[in-house]
């Protein structure tokens, strides 16, 4: 009899497996885990070092105003694979050679869709990816993140789709931005000090996600529809674009594809949000066949200190005058380039002509005696 009940737990135990949909993948070092329900709707679950940071969180698209993946799951395969090389920078940032090592789970739907996930020691990242054979109209796509408890949130915090990206980061609790939205990256750290932050890579012919702090611990995904109609920018700011109407999808594009990572560093050191590479690792492979160009180098940045200079016999501002001293004090401390930000050109949206005060051809030609390069801002 002790035979015949074990026989039968191990039958339940394994149907309960199959009717739970759950697929799991670890980071290599085992201290990260995702599980992935595909029970009726897609959510996944982020485990780290044994306990639950993330629960149940939604992940989904809808094309065409109709074809929801993610709803109503039907998984025909499920892959893992262990990828292991290391992806080289032009430009070493943080690191000329960069180690990419990670687990990585393709799960194949009915529909004709694949949900990619992989997991690294410091981190996780998902993506979709289609395969139909004509345009789509992408109406909206699922994102949520449900924490377990009132969280620590760096939230840098936007009153509308039209940022600049250059917001605060204040430190608040996760409650007390309800109903507020925010830019990516956004921080989360939990009350055991693991740190969640969210951001995105290998963004093409689609939308920037944006964070809304729905209350109860968790923030829903969202994003700007299609611009159909502007008014005319020929005697206004780039900054002050006025949108007349919106199409009723975020984007149009390619049936067949892959769409942004959805990225995440996960780590309990708060070095690891700073050494991560994550998001380089995770971007499309660099389409410029020639980079000899491409020389990085220190720079004496107006925008740093506003056109302030003092004790000079000139007007300080944005005129040749103050930007020659810019390649004056780059010459003399080393500094391989100067750049003139915004004002430089007659309009940030008409580069063909420039502010009546500057003449970029004779800075460039003053910066080549001083061996200074000059870099334009440009939109």
């Amino acid at each position: 009899m002790k035979k015949i009940y074990s026989l039968v737990f191990v039958s339940l135990m394994a149907l309960v497996s199959v009717q739970a949909k759950n697929s799991e993948i670890s980071s290599p070092d085992q201290n990260l885990k995702i599980v992935v329900s595909t029970d009726k709707n897609i959510s996944y679950t982020l485990i780290y070092k044994g306990t639950v940071v993330l629960n149940n969180c939604p992940a989904g698209m809808v094309l065409d105003g109709q074809k929801q993946l993610g709803k109503d799951a039907s998984l025909i395969k499920s892959s893992l694979n262990t990828i292991s090389q290391v992806v080289n920078s032009v430009v070493s940032y943080k690191n000329a050679s960069i180690p990419d090592v990670c687990n990585e789970m393709t799960l194949r739907f009915k529909g004709n869709y694949n949900l990619i996930f992989r997991a690294y020691n410091t981190g996780f990242a998902y993506r979709f990816q289609t395969n139909i054979d004509k345009p789509v109209e992408v109406t909206s796509e699922t994102f949520g993140l449900n924490f377990g408890e009132d969280v620590i949130s760096y939230f840098p915090e936007e009153k509308s789709f039209m940022s600049h990206y250059e917001g605060l980061y204040p430190k608040t609790k996760l409650s007390e931005n309800a109903g507020k939205m925010c830019s990516l990256p956004a921080l989360f750290k939990t009350a055991s000090g693991v740190n969640v932050l969210v951001s995105e890579t290998d963004l093409y012919d689609y939308p920037c996600l944006f964070l809304k702090a729905s209350g109860n611990n968790s923030l829903t995904g969202v994003q700007p529809k299609v611009v159909t109609k502007i008014t005319d920018l020929s005697t206004r700011s780039d900054r002050t674009e006025v949108i007349d109407s919106v199409a009723n999808c975020i984007s149009k594009t390619s049936g067949k594809r892959n769409f942004p990572w959805r990225t995440f560093i996960v780590s309990d050191n708060d070095a690891d949000l700073v050494s991560s590479e994550i998001n380089f690792i995770l971007a499309s492979p660099l389409k410029i066949e020639n980079t000899s160009w491409i020389k990085p180098g220190r720079v004496a940045w107006d925008w740093f200190n506003a056109n302030n200079i003092y004790h000079v016999d000139f007007k300080s501002g944005i005129n040749n005058e103050t930007y020659k001293y810019y390649i004056d004090f780059a010459a003399e401390f080393g500094l391989e380039y100067i750049i003139l930000d915004e004002g430089w050109s007659k309009t940030t949206t008409n580069l063909t002509e420039c502010n009546p005060d500057i003449n970029v051809k004779e800075l460039v030609e003053y910066g080549k005696k001083k061996n200074v390069g000059i870099i334009l801002w440009m939109l």
